[in-house]
């Protein structure tokens, strides 16, 4: 994974991360990746498995798929990344 040298920096560790995903290029053959357990799975491994702290999560250029996606997701993420 992307974050897993960086997890070994002390100053991540209390800092935590700032997320930034744009989803400029996102079109309809991504859906195709985006089944139900995939979902499950990156929600899963992000939040519940990985040892880090979001301190935010910014998305950029979303179009309606994203949203749609996003509202797929949202209710399995944790209460905490839910207020975010």
């Amino acid at each position: 994974m992307i974050y897993m040298q960086e997890l070994r920096n002390p100053v991540t560790q209390l800092a935590g991360f700032n997320a930034i995903f744009d989803f400029s290029n996102t079109g309809l053959q991504h859906l195709k990746y985006c089944t139900p357990y995939n979902m499950y799975l990156l929600n899963h491994t992000s939040f519940e498995v990985m040892p880090v702290v979001y301190r935010r999560y910014h998305l950029i250029n979303g179009n309606v798929i994203m949203n749609t996606l996003l509202t797929l997701v949202k209710p399995f993420m944790p209460s905490s990344i839910r207020k975010i």
